[in-house]
């Protein structure tokens, strides 16, 4: 069984490789055929608790790839937002924009915010950690496949590495040739109104 994957799994990588070479366009069903088999050998190769993370993050996966191309489109032009739900100190809140949910959070008492959908696969980063970088600047790291952005410019330091925080190499070689390729987040520019309200733009 253990030959047998491995072989099969050498072929469709080269299959992969050869396809991104030539820049051809793969529809969906042709992704989740490739995904069906090579998630057989990870999760064959993957150690009991990688196997019940990859287990989530494969269905996830799968979902997205049927999501409607909106969901990765362009996004509007957003309006000035005027919001009370104001974060404490380390603490976040929840903001509906034009494109989807924003997450705004108070670090080193500043005021922050970013889209809170991964561009990976265009899933929620809500939950996902957020810690002061060496700079102070806090980071956001999407709690799927560890993604992290810096949240002052939304630049991505750190692109695909694993799956529900964990580090797994294999894991972050197959996810990282599904879904968009690495890409910033949107940040906002946040104001404290002095009212105990701040207004997003």
């Amino acid at each position: 069984m253990g030959r047998y994957c491995d072989i099969y799994y050498d072929r469709r990588m080269h299959e992969c490789q050869n396809r991104t070479q030539r820049k051809t366009e793969r529809s969906p069903i042709t992704d989740l055929s490739h995904f069906s088999f090579i998630s057989i050998y990870l999760f064959y190769k993957s150690s009991q608790i990688m196997r019940i993370a990859f287990f989530f993050t494969s269905i996830l996966t799968a979902v997205a790839a049927f999501a409607p191309n909106s969901s990765f489109g362009h996004p509007s032009k957003l309006q000035a937002i005027k919001t009370t739900d104001v974060p404490s100190e380390g603490d976040r809140s929840l903001v509906d924009g034009p494109n989807g949910t924003i997450i705004v959070t108070k670090s080193g008492g500043k005021f922050y915010a970013v889209d809170a959908k991964c561009p990976h696969l265009g899933l929620p980063m809500k939950k996902g950690k957020i810690e002061a970088g060496s700079d102070g600047v806090p980071v956001i790291t999407c709690n799927f496949h560890n993604s992290c952005f810096k949240m002052d410019s939304g630049k991505c330091t750190k692109w695909v590495t694993g799956a529900l925080g964990q580090e797994n190499g294999l894991i972050a070689g197959f996810m990282s040739k599904v879904g968009s390729e690495k890409t910033d987040v949107k940040a906002y520019k946040v104001s404290d109104n002095g009212d105990g309200s701040l207004t997003i733009e």
